[in-house]
Order: structure tokens, then sequence, then C-alpha cells
């Protein structure tokens, strides 16, 4: 049986490993258990989050009298930050969402495209520049000559998500 009223989050991060679990009608959190890593370590040991995650889910899923099957994960230092500029000419004409839509698009090829060992997780919009003017926004149906946008995508490496994943598997999450 898979419980639905409750949500567990799991910290990950070259420092230390937070897992919580609690009622999603609560505030609080019902479980919290931490473990930080020896100083002396850099990088992250998955192996310690093999024996962290067997010490800890069993204790939850008997506290909730269920399964886990879903997990909010928290990732920290894993990422990769990719950080590019795109510019299309417009030749005076009015852009809107699908030029957007285009170029980001082609940013999101060009990082697969050279970073074949990692994945891309997120991305997020820095500026845009139109006509040499900075925007925080994306002004929509805007006449411009060129439109550049800065963009920063966070990836992970392939490597680690699988080696994650196979050890979620372990705990059917």
């Amino acid at each position: 049986m898979t419980n639905t009223e409750f949500e567990t989050y799991l910290y990950i991060s070259s420092e230390k490993f937070i897992i919580l679990s609690k009622r999603n009608t609560d505030k609080e959190y019902f479980f919290k258990e931490k473990f930080i890593f020896d100083k002396l370590k850099k990088n992250l040991d998955l192996e310690l989050l093999n024996q962290f995650l067997s010490e800890n889910i069993f204790k939850i899923e008997k506290n909730i009298n269920g399964f886990i099957k879903n997990i909010n994960l928290i990732i920290e230092n894993n990422f990769l930050e990719i950080k590019i500029s795109i510019k299309k000419d417009n030749h005076h004409e009015i852009i809107d969402k699908n030029v957007l839509n285009y170029l980001l698009g082609d940013a999101k090829r060009q990082v697969k495209e050279n970073y074949r060992n990692h994945e891309i997780i997120h991305f997020l919009i820095k500026r845009y520049f139109i006509n040499d003017q900075t925007y925080d926004y994306f002004p929509l149906n805007k006449k411009a000559d060129d439109l550049i946008i800065d963009l920063s995508f966070l990836c992970l490496s392939k490597k680690f998500i699988k080696e994650l994943e196979q050890i979620l598997r372990i705990y059917q999450i």
C-alpha cells in the first residue's frame, strides 16, 4: 500500500544528507534525520547515501504504515552550470512566443549536443537584450532588429543520475 497523504524529502549535498517526512496537512515534520560527512571528504559518496537510506526509509515506512513511492529530491553541489547567450537577427519584425520558443529550443539542442554526458535538469533565462536594451522579462509583440537571450543551464552527469536511480530503486522509490 502506498501512502499519498505523506511527503518525504531527501536533501543530498557533498557535506550532508537529510531526510524529512511529514503529513501533507501538517507544517511540521514527524521524521527528520541528518548525516554529516567527514570534513576530509570532498566528493559525494553514494555508498554512504545507500547506507543512510537503508537506516531511515524503513523507519519512515513503519511510522506511516505504508510505502514511500515518491520522494522529493533536493540536490546541491553536483550541478554543472552552463551559461550561454543566443542571438537572432530579427530584421525589425515583431518578436513573439514562437521566436522565444525557437531560440530556447535551439539553445537546449546545442547544450545536449555539446554535453552528451550530462542531462539538463533545469534552465533559467537570465535576461533579454532587444535592440541594445536590457529586459528582465520578455516583452511580447515588440519590434526588434535583434534579440539576445542570456541563459543558464543546470545539468547533472548521466552517470550520477543512473547511480542515484539504482540506489532509489532498491527502496522501490
